[in-house]
């Protein structure tokens, strides 16, 4: 009997480190505000950026999307969003915002929008992804470096479409992409 009862407490125990060690990943990411399952951090008085990801200290990546529980497969980057009755223009996607989220297919960004830069990694990883609508974005400058690295594997995207102003494109950006 007294086995039988520190195998139950043993047993909660390691439920509970685990429920705590992925709260604890979920609250490293720095935000200021959440809409719709996705973090976004205050740029100026009426711009946002969707958040940084960040590692954890066991090597795994938290990401902006806030929903630990499920994995999107369309995402919808919005061109606005509102918090506390105040409206933001998005006009960034952070590092490691959306990197490795099982089951995402669908990148759309919402018709007039203002993204300017798309983070280091922001997309890595996403080895389910068929499509990634950029012509939306005419506002989009620069591509950070390994952006969408690891992405459109196993031959589902057959094109890409950059828009015109993009005047940067690190390296990498499309590394093991198009397998």
């Amino acid at each position: 009997m007294k086995k039988l009862l520190y195998t139950k407490t043993f047993f909660v125990f390691i439920v509970l480190t685990i429920i705590q060690n992925n709260f604890a990943i979920a609250q490293e990411i720095d935000h200021d505000f959440e809409v719709d399952n996705i973090y976004y951090t205050i740029l100026s008085d009426n711009t946002v950026k969707v958040s940084d990801g960040a590692f954890s200290d066991d090597g795994n990546v938290s990401t902006a999307w806030a929903a630990m529980t499920y994995s999107p497969t369309d995402l919808i980057i919005p061109a606005t969003v509102t918090n506390d009755g105040k409206t933001y223009d998005v006009v960034a996607i952070g590092y490691l915002s959306f990197n490795h989220i099982p089951g995402l297919t669908t990148v759309t960004f919402a018709e007039g929008n203002k993204i300017t830069s798309i983070g280091a990694d922001a997309f890595s990883n996403n080895d389910n992804l068929e499509s990634i609508n950029l012509d939306e974005c005419s506002n989009l400058k620069t591509i950070g470096e390994y952006a969408f690295a690891g992405s459109f594997a196993y031959g589902r995207a057959t094109s890409l479409t950059i828009p015109e102003g993009v005047t940067e494109i690190a390296e990498r950006t499309f590394e093991n992409c198009f397998h």
